[in-house]
């Protein structure tokens, strides 16, 4: 054996000569590892300026003078380098990081005592020795013994405190987990990305809660903002099929759109549903539903359409009357009904069907009207009564096309004469038996006067069944001549209503007038022998007969109505 056992230091051979070099060489290898204190262990090359003794360990991956000799004590000694190889169980203390390692066999580890103060484990940075990190366990009770595993992985450890910190790649976090502070972000990246929350399988038959927001005390705000609020940013809110219930039974929802049922809302349907009914039921008294237009003139109502084609309306439509209206074609509408607002007046436009039945009501009340089609008759009842709604019917028939109806009341002999007076205009009452349109108008002269003219007018009644606008004035009518004189009209009378008929003379020919018997009776003065039949007015004949007759109650006089006739057209 040439070489010591531990440290492999050269033997003094017997027949050795200059045994002062291997004494020396003895020497210098224990210079260098007794007490062994190497500078770094981090180096993989040489420095570039070392003292004679002085010690590195080499890093791995050495290169030049140190290549090959990774993990080796480098001592520098002659302007050279000599490599010590360690044994197992070999210190060394290590001055830039200021604490002893050990040779394992292997490689270098820190060599400290185990349990060892939380002061003394310090992790250094390979690369970089002021780089550091400290462990403190004062925050562990007394008598306990926390046991930390890290994760079978390669990541980053959290930092659990007042301090920001980013994790990257996938971070699982189980048991219970905290974040507090004034403000907590999850998902900030900005590229597209997904952030989940309360997701994974549940087991069947468990049940999980994911709060959000909740746990706030008496007299503070809770605030849950979802979406983005940039102008040009878009957020969808999706609820899968499987959510079966929202629950916000203290909630006032604010939304710009709601659909429901699957239907899609939109900037002029806000609410759309599709639903087979929908159900406003009360809160545990009365329950309405209330329609709010801007103006008068908007619209506040209800639609009815049949394929997306509008069928009836109802509401204040354009104004502020109730209306309802129905369309055979979603295009041409009908006013079926409207109530007025200023006087609860009911109109009924178009008219009204009485759905006819067989026989009277058993116990009608007063006011109600029905149509019997057994009899054949219109019947209502008032005052505790059924009476018979019918038509004033007069004796006499329905004269057909071409045959002339008489401006009387259908009784009185052979008609009289009456004269005329220059620019006046006899009026007086008339009141048709049936419908019909008129294509003429006349008179008869009897006595015709040279130049003579005349002319016949018709007014309408007002309510008081005065003379009141005017519907037509004929064109002049030659009187110099006896016999009936004609113009051509076309004017609808209609039964029951009463009409005043005129004739008006320039000159003084004579007419065939009605028997005093024949024409109606008009108010008097007082009471005498004499009864008015006519109003008497002058006026230019060249000048047109008002638009409005205006009623003088003093125009009315006993001179006999002139006889006019109209053909059924």
């Amino acid at each position: 054996m040439d070489n010591t056992p531990n440290l492999a230091l050269p033997y003094l051979m017997p027949s050795q000569a200059q045994k002062h070099v291997t004494h020396n060489e003895a020497l210098q290898m224990l210079d260098a590892l007794v007490q062994l204190s190497v500078q770094d262990r981090d180096l993989a090359a040489p420095p570039s300026s070392v003292s004679a003794g002085e010690r590195w360990i080499v890093a791995s991956g050495a290169t030049g003078a140190w290549a090959g000799q990774h993990g080796k004590i480098a001592v520098a000694q002659d302007g050279g380098w000599i490599f010590l190889s360690p044994g197992t169980g070999w210190l060394a203390w290590v001055a830039d990081e200021a604490q002893l390692v050990a040779w394992d066999g292997g490689k270098w580890t820190t060599s400290v005592a185990s349990p060892f103060q939380d002061t003394l484990f310090t992790l250094v940075n390979e690369a970089d020795a002021s780089k550091q990190a400290k462990f403190l366990l004062s925050g562990i009770t007394a008598g306990q013994t926390r046991t930390y595993t890290l994760p079978n992985l390669t990541g980053a450890l959290a930092t659990i405190g007042n301090l920001s910190q980013t994790f990257s790649g996938a971070t699982t976090f189980s048991g219970t987990f905290t974040a507090s502070g004034t403000t907590v972000s999850f998902g900030t990246g900005t590229g597209a990305s997904t952030v989940n929350l309360g997701t994974g399988a549940t087991t069947s038959g468990n049940t999980k809660i994911v709060n959000i927001g909740t746990g706030g005390a008496n007299g503070s705000t809770t605030n849950v903002n979802i979406g983005p609020t940039a102008a040009t940013a878009a957020a969808t809110v999706t609820f899968s099929g499987r959510v079966l219930e929202v629950l916000a039974a203290s909630a006032n929802v604010t939304a710009l759109y709601a659909g429901i049922g699957g239907a899609t809302a939109d900037s002029y349907n806000r609410l759309s549903i599709n639903s087979p009914a929908v159900l406003f039921n009360h809160a545990g008294a009365s329950m309405q539903a209330t329609l709010n237009k801007s103006a008068s003139g908007n619209d506040a109502g209800f639609i009815f359409q049949t394929n997306w084609s509008s069928r009836a309306l109802f509401g204040t439509l354009g104004d502020d009357n109730f209306t309802m209206k129905v369309s055979p074609d979603g295009s041409a509408f009908f006013t079926s009904l409207e109530l007025v607002r200023t006087s609860g007046l009911t109109r009924v436009h178009n008219g009204l069907e009485l759905v006819s039945q067989a026989s009277d009501p058993g116990t009608p009340v007063n006011g109600q009207l029905w149509y019997n089609h057994t009899s054949g008759r219109f019947q209502g009842r008032k005052a505790g009564r059924t009476v018979t709604l019918g038509d004033d019917e007069l004796p006499g028939i329905e004269a057909d096309s071409g045959r002339y109806v008489c401006a009387d009341t259908g009784v009185g002999t052979t008609p009289a004469t009456v004269a005329g007076a220059a620019n006046r205009i006899s009026l007086y009452p008339f009141i048709p038996k049936f419908d019909f349109t008129a294509d003429r108008i006349g008179a008869n002269v009897t006595t015709a006067v040279a130049s003579a003219q005349g002319k016949i007018v018709v007014y309408e009644s007002d309510a008081r069944g005065r003379p009141s606008g005017r519907i037509t004035e004929t064109g002049t009518l030659d009187f110099s001549t006896a016999g009936a004189k004609e113009a051509t009209v076309s004017l609808a009378f209609r039964k029951g209503v009463q009409y005043w008929l005129g004739l008006r003379h320039s000159s003084t020919a004579t007419v065939s007038a009605w028997q005093p018997d024949a024409s109606p009776n008009l108010d008097l003065a007082a009471i005498g022998t004499t009864v008015n039949k006519t109003l008497q007015r002058t006026l230019a004949f060249a000048t047109a007969t008002p638009a409005a007759w205006g009623y003088v109650a003093s125009e009315a006089a006993s001179t006999s109505a002139p006889a006019i006739w109209m053909r059924v057209a």
